[in-house]
C-alpha cells in the first residue's frame, strides 16, 4: 500500500513539475522581415512547440535601432529561449541577448555569417539550422534538367557566399561540370561581371547572395540569361517565377520544425552552444516551363513529376 502510495506521489510530482516547466517556458521570436518563407519557418516551429510555450512576437525592419530596441527588450524580459529567423535576426539581436539561449534558422550560412565558427559545436549559447541546400544535390538537378551543361556560371559577392561557390566548384568535377565564377563587389558591377560570362557558360547558378540577387539585380541577371539563351539554376520558387529555369530550395516549414525539435532540446536542459547545427532535410523543385519553352529546352518527364511547384 504504501509503495503505491509512493508511486502515486511521485509520478503526481511529475506530472506538476512538467505542467510548472510548460508556464515557464516563454519563447521570443524574432523575425528579420515579414516574409512568407519566415512565417512559414515560424508555423513549423509553433506546430512542434506550440503546447510547452508561450511566445512574443517581433519584427525587425532593416533599422539598426529597431533591432537594438527589440535586444534590449528581450533582455529585460528574459524568455527562456529566443528563436531568431534570418541572418538579421540572428546576428542584431540573437548576438545580443546575452546568456539567453538563442535556435536561428532561415540563416543561409551561419559560418559565413560569422554567427558560429564550428557547426559541430557552436559554442556560446546559440544552435540552429541552416538554410543551405548541399552544392551535390542542386548539381545533380541541374545535370538532370540540361544534360549537356558543361560550365556553369556562378556571378557572387564573396562577401556574402564564398564558402557556397567553393563549395560548388569542389563539388562540380564528380559531375562532369566546371564552375566559371566572376566575383562582385557590388549590385554595379552585376553587369560587367554577367557580361563577362557570355558565350562562356552553358548554365548560370543563383547562390544565395544579396548582393548579386537583389529584386534590382536579379532582374537585370534573369534578363541578360534569357536574351543570350542561358538557363538559370536558381535557390527559390520566387527566383524561378521571375524567369529562372529551376530551382532546389528547403521546405521551410520543415525547418521551423527542425528548430523546434532543437529548442525543446534546450527547453529540456542541454546547453544550446553544445548541440551541432542542423542542416535542411527536405527539399523542393520549382521549375518554369515557360522558361523551358523559351530556350527550347526539354526538361525530363521524370524531373517534371517531382516539382513540387510548376509555373507554366
Amino acid at each position: 500500500m504504501m509503495r503505491q502510495y509512493r508511486s502515486t506521489v511521485l509520478a503526481a510530482l511529475a506530472v506538476a513539475a512538467s505542467i510548472t516547466w510548460a508556464d515557464a517556458a516563454t519563447v521570443a521570436i524574432v523575425k528579420s522581415r515579414p516574409l512568407p518563407a519566415y512565417n512559414a519557418a515560424q508555423q513549423g516551429f509553433m506546430g512542434v512547440v506550440g503546447s510547452q510555450a508561450r511566445p512574443t512576437y517581433y519584427t525587425l525592419t532593416g533599422e539598426p535601432a529597431v533591432a537594438r530596441k527589440v535586444a534590449a527588450e528581450i533582455r529585460s524580459s528574459s524568455p527562456t529561449l529566443v528563436l531568431a529567423l534570418g541572418t538579421e535576426a540572428a546576428d542584431q539581436v540573437g548576438g545580443a541577448v546575452g546568456r539567453i539561449p538563442v535556435v536561428f534558422a532561415m540563416v543561409v550560412d551561419p559560418v559565413q555569417s560569422g554567427l558560429v565558427s564550428n557547426p559541430a559545436r557552436p559554442g556560446k549559447t546559440m544552435t540552429g539550422v541552416s538554410l543551405a541546400i548541399t552544392p551535390s544535390e542542386t548539381l545533380q538537378i541541374l545535370k538532370r534538367a540540361v544534360p549537356t551543361a558543361q560550365r556553369v556560371g556562378v556571378i557572387y559577392d564573396p562577401a556574402q557566399s564564398q564558402r557556397a561557390v567553393r563549395a560548388m566548384t569542389d563539388a562540380a568535377p564528380s559531375h562532369g561540370l566546371q564552375i566559371v565564377t566572376r566575383s562582385v563587389r557590388s549590385a554595379a558591377e552585376v553587369p560587367r561581371a554577367a557580361e563577362a560570362l557570355r558565350g562562356k557558360i552553358d548554365v548560370l547558378y543563383a547562390p544565395v547572395d544579396g548582393t548579386v540577387y537583389s529584386p534590382q539585380s536579379a532582374k537585370f541577371v534573369l534578363l541578360f540569361a534569357l536574351r543570350n539563351g542561358i538557363p538559370v539554376v536558381g535557390f527559390s520558387a520566387n527566383l524561378v517565377e521571375a524567369g529562372a529555369l529551376l530551382a532546389l530550395y528547403p521546405d521551410y516549414t520543415d525547418i521551423g520544425r527542425q528548430a523546434g525539435y532543437l529548442a525543446q532540446r534546450v527547453l529540456s536542459g542541454e546547453s544550446a552552444g553544445s548541440i551541432p547545427l542542423a542542416k535542411p532535410r527536405k527539399s523542393l523543385l520549382a521549375i518554369n516551363l515557360s522558361v523551358e519553352r523559351t530556350l527550347g529546352l526539354t526538361i525530363p518527364q521524370s524531373l517534371r513529376k517531382t516539382a513540387d511547384r510548376v509555373f507554366k
